[in-house]
């Protein structure tokens, strides 16, 4: 607030009775009925055009500003970067709901922290899901000229009931978080598992299924 700024009506000069002595008083600025002799108030100012910029830049519940919020959708490749046509690779969503159009690479000097995982596996390419089975999906590391680097994140395992099952559904919540390092971009491959026969505990068949909807939550953090 701005008050009228005045003066406080003294006499210019004041007598020391007692003493005998006189002394120069000067009349000091007063604003809004403070006498500016006394130590004033620190006052801290906040100009209203900084709110949104404030807000953009205040930590989310995860630590961080919501622009390094990071929503990921599995999309079909143009290409066989993947390695297997069934594959999925992951592409940003925007804050319209809109996918981007080219694949989210995790930029330099930040790492990817993905904290949720939410998938459904169809049957193709191999035939319907087999009773006694496994489905799992995992995140493959790709560095961005395709060579793969690792796998970074296999879910949790969902069995199959029947082998009239066409879809399988999954999801996670990683309370530590799957860490992507820089430069890296992310394919996801879905599998099923199934032990062949009861006299080779030890031998398992591998079935190529296709993610047909992934979506990754997380956040970008540097480090």
């Amino acid at each position: 607030m701005v008050g009228v700024t005045g003066s406080i009506p003294v006499a210019p000069t004041m007598t020391d009775s007692g003493a005998g002595k006189t002394f120069l008083v000067r009349s000091c600025p007063v604003v809004q009925g403070y006498d500016m002799r006394k130590p004033a108030p620190r006052v801290v100012l906040l100009a209203a055009t900084l709110l949104p910029v404030m807000a953009l830049a205040e930590p989310t519940h995860v630590g961080v500003p919501g622009s390094q919020i990071v929503n990921l959708v599995g999309v079909l490749q143009e290409s066989s970067f993947c390695g297997l046509p069934s594959q999925r690779i992951l592409v940003r969503v925007r804050g319209t709901g809109a996918p981007e159009d080219k694949p989210f690479v995790v930029p330099s000097g930040m790492r990817l922290i993905i904290t949720d995982v939410s998938w459904i596996a169809g049957r193709a390419p191999s035939s319907a899901f087999l009773a006694g089975s496994i489905v799992q999906v995992a995140m493959r590391a790709h560095n961005v000229d395709g060579s793969f680097e690792g796998s970074i994140y296999t879910s949790s395992g969902v069995p199959v009931a029947a082998d009239t099952t066409d879809l399988i559904t999954g999801a996670d919540h990683l309370a530590t978080g799957a860490v992507v390092a820089h430069e890296r971009q992310i394919c996801v491959q879905a599998s099923a598992w199934r032990q062949t026969a009861e006299s080779l505990p030890n031998s398992l068949e591998i079935f190529e299924h296709t993610p047909l909807s992934v979506h990754v939550s997380g956040y970008l953090a540097r480090f």
